[in-house]
């Protein structure tokens, strides 16, 4: 007797399975030091830090998340990327400010 395929269920196959990655593999793919990437948690830079996980005193990182954070910050010409860090510098001084309670001026004005 002869087995019919057609009557076998269908198996949908798991999703692709990425794992976590330390604090040390996230810095070499960003090629940034451990430091940098625990001060942009604790201070995250205008726009925010790359995405992480923290399992009880553990941080870690998926690959595709630091990944996409990097390619947000893609610039195409250096004068791009200086009114982008321009516009972060205006923004930071004018947090800090309101946080102190103080009247942000731009200079010039």
């Amino acid at each position: 007797m002869a087995l019919e395929t057609d009557s076998l269920p269908q198996v949908t196959p798991p999703p692709a399975y990425e794992p976590f990655v330390d604090e040390q593999a996230g810095a070499v793919f960003l090629d940034v030091s451990v430091r940098t990437l625990q001060r942009w948690r604790s201070e995250p830079p205008t726009g925010g830090g790359p995405p992480f996980y923290r399992f009880g005193g553990r941080i870690t990182y998926r690959l595709s998340g630091l990944s996409n954070w990097a390619e947000q910050k893609k610039f195409f010409s250096t004068s791009a990327a200086d009114v982008a860090a321009s516009s972060s510098r205006r923004e930071a001084l004018a947090l800090a400010a309101r946080k102190l309670g103080a009247p942000y001026k731009k200079s010039g004005s």
